[in-house]
């Protein structure tokens, strides 16, 4: 689906950013972040979030895992795409096309450089 593609992508592109290669290892976890029905802008719209069960610092890169249920609702609200940017340790989230309806809880996967 167009959510979790974009996602991917970006979650991709921000792993291969540094100019290819290295030689660091990463840490992976599983988290999760609270979605609340709280924006801020307009489409891109936006919300500061915190991972709960990990631990993440300024270079972690968060990838979300929604359910089936929850892209079929973000759809029926018109969400396009839903990312997290990491900036300097700060997490935000980003809705484009609109926003969900309803708070949510998903799941997701953290990965920190070493």
């Amino acid at each position: 689906m167009a959510v979790d593609n974009i996602a991917r992508g970006m979650a991709a592109s921000a792993q291969g950013g540094g100019g290819g290669g290295g030689g660091g290892s990463a840490k992976v976890s599983v988290g999760s972040i609270t979605v609340s029905t709280t924006w801020s802008g307009s489409d891109p719209y936006s919300q500061t979030v915190t991972v709960t069960g990990v631990s993440t610092d300024s270079k972690s890169i968060v990838d979300l895992q929604p359910t089936a249920a929850q892209l079929s609702s973000m759809m029926t609200d018109g969400v396009e795409a839903m990312l997290v940017e990491n900036n300097s340790g700060t997490l935000t989230l980003y809705a484009l096309g609109g926003t969900p309806s309803a708070e949510m809880t998903l799941q997701c996967i953290v990965m920190e450089s070493k």
